[in-house]
């Protein structure tokens, strides 16, 4: 009897077993090829203006996933041109195998709110994630200190990104309310709003006072009605590794470089002796020195913006650090009134346990040539101090 049931039924079942491991192993194999296939088809991309690349957010989300590879977000010193030297940071951490990649976005006018709501909805990928900005003095002077522009933030911040915010339910509400308060105060910039951004204004004028809630009440439940279409941020399918694979620390003589670096500024900048380079210096500088707008510290929108990136960035564990930029002192007047500025930056900054580096100087005698290019964008020399201090930070973790 005993025989019979063996036969019948439990060597049917040892092979059902074997059979099913066989193929679970095959199509195991099969995820994986089809992994490897999908590494090899996407191109790395190491330098985004905005992401209206195909694969952008992938790119930007792959690069803070991936252990040993630096995300570096700024604005319009990102789009400074390639040279022989390659220093700017895309092209030095290919060029010089060090462990470290680097990936960066940013274009002119991606300031302090545009950059927050960025991180803001991809905040399930900062924990660890190395992340590095570069701070424009340029955004704490000017119409430039009120804050972002519409134009930027929406560029920046398509309707996913802000969908994604405002419906994931496990971002405090705090942050939620800053980028609320934003459009809500920017409302009358909009063209034609869509429903979202429609919902958000009538619901943060309701909590801004209780006597708004019955008129909003009605207008609120309409938009709560309509239909907004949810679209995954992230396809996680074109998520790739950005490290490199076994590359070992490489030597790099950095005084041979910083050497080249301030020679090669030096041969394009002939006719002034102010580190421009020639045909910047004809257009628009002239040797004429300008005058930088700063307001008291209280009015800037952009410090306040600003300590909102650290306080996410402090809340969500992300390895962060920042490179302060410098203004040529020779090209304006009235450096000495940026001290306010950046003493309250390099202050944040530090309230908050993250590592930076400041190269402002306010007077000509501590400037040397190379670090900028123009008035304000870096040059090789620059690219380079910031170079070695991503990898003095980053690398020996």
């Amino acid at each position: 009897m005993f025989k019979k049931i063996f036969i019948q039924k439990l060597i049917p079942l040892v092979i059902a077993v074997f059979t099913g491991l066989y193929f679970f192993q095959d199509i195991a194999g099969q995820e994986n090829e089809k992994t490897k296939d999908v590494e090899n088809e996407i191109k790395k991309i190491y330098h985004l203006a905005n992401y209206n690349q195909n694969h952008s957010v992938e790119t930007v989300v792959s690069a803070l996933k991936s252990e040993n590879t630096i995300f570096l977000i700024g604005s319009s010193e990102l789009g400074t041109e390639a040279t022989r030297i390659a220093a700017r940071p895309d092209l030095f951490f290919q060029k010089y195998q060090t462990p470290l990649s680097v990936v960066m976005l940013g274009h002119d006018g991606n300031q302090c709110m545009s950059v927050y709501a960025q991180f803001l909805a991809l905040n399930k990928y900062l924990k660890n994630s190395k992340i590095s900005i570069i701070v424009s003095p340029g955004w704490f002077e000017g119409h430039f200190a009120y804050g972002t522009s519409l134009d930027r933030f929406l560029e920046y911040n398509n309707e996913s990104f802000i969908n994604k915010i405002f419906s994931d339910n496990e971002i405090p509400g705090y942050f939620k309310d800053y980028v609320a308060e934003y459009i809500y105060e920017k409302r009358n910039d909009f063209v034609s709003p869509s429903v979202l951004y429609k919902k958000i204004i009538c619901e943060y004028k309701s909590k801004m006072n209780i006597a708004n809630r019955p008129a909003m009440y009605p207008l609120l439940r309409f938009y709560d009605l309509q239909k907004i279409p949810e679209k995954d941020l992230v396809n996680k399918k074109m998520i790739i590794v950005y490290d490199k694979k076994h590359t070992a620390e490489t030597f790099i003589n950095w005084d041979s470089l910083f050497t080249e670096a301030v020679n090669y500024q030096k041969s394009i900048s002939t006719n002034n002796n102010w580190g421009i380079y020639n045909e910047y210096f004809t257009n628009y500088v002239i040797g004429k020195a300008g005058k930088e707008e700063i307001y008291d510290i209280d009015d800037i929108v952009e410090l306040k913006d600003f300590e909102m990136i650290l306080k996410l960035f402090k809340y969500y564990n992300a390895d962060a650090s920042f490179i302060i930029q410098p203004i040529n002192p020779y090209a304006y007047k009235n450096l000495k009134d940026y001290k306010p500025v950046i003493n309250s930056i390099e202050k944040l900054i530090n309230d908050y346990n993250y590592p930076y580096i400041n190269m402002f100087v306010y007077d000509t005698s501590d400037y040397r040539t190379g670090i900028l290019t123009d008035v304000m964008h870096f040059g090789e020399y620059g690219w380079l101090l910031a170079d070695k201090f991503l990898i003095d930070t980053y690398e020996k973790q």
